[in-house]
């Protein structure tokens, strides 16, 4: 389950001494980008690395949550937006805009193995007694159709 947490870091504004530390909301690190890139790919079925830079989170805002990400590989931009806070155990529908020259040839990039998807597997390999070869085949019959791209959620 993804949701947001609060960050507290210090300010060093010497404009503002009184006011020593600042808080955001963000989504929890490691855990929410490789489930949107799993998505991402489930949908369009397109090859690219999208890089997630960072994640606004708005409690009180006209969007509730607003994702910005870039392909590694094409340069394309990726843009998600939550509008309304749900309730706890909620499904989330997110509108997502991608624009750019996504239908160019992308090499064979990967994205870093991460969060969820570092621990499930971990636990299939070291678990399970699968190798990581029987894994990784395992994940693309999961993911991908025949004669399609190689996803970039694939772990090498």
């Amino acid at each position: 389950m993804i949701k947001p947490h609060d960050i507290v870091y210090r300010l060093n504004d010497k404009n503002r001494p009184k006011q020593s530390c600042k808080s955001h909301h963000v989504l929890q690190k490691n855990q929410w980008t490789p489930i949107l890139a799993e998505h991402f790919w489930i949908h369009t079925q397109l090859p690219c690395c999208i890089s997630f830079q960072r994640s606004y989170v708005y409690p009180q805002g006209n969007h509730f949550i607003t994702v910005i990400g870039r392909c590694s590989v094409c340069s394309s931009h990726f843009k998600g937006v939550i509008l309304n806070q749900l309730s706890e155990n909620a499904r989330v529908l997110m509108e997502c805009t991608y624009t750019g020259n996504f239908d160019v040839h992308h090499i064979n990039k990967k994205r870093r193995i991460i969060g969820p998807a570092k621990e499930k597997a971990i636990s299939s390999i070291v678990i399970k007694h699968l190798s990581s070869e029987t894994f990784r085949e395992k994940e693309a019959n999961r993911l991908m159709i025949n004669g399609g791209f190689e996803p970039a959620i694939i772990p090498t």
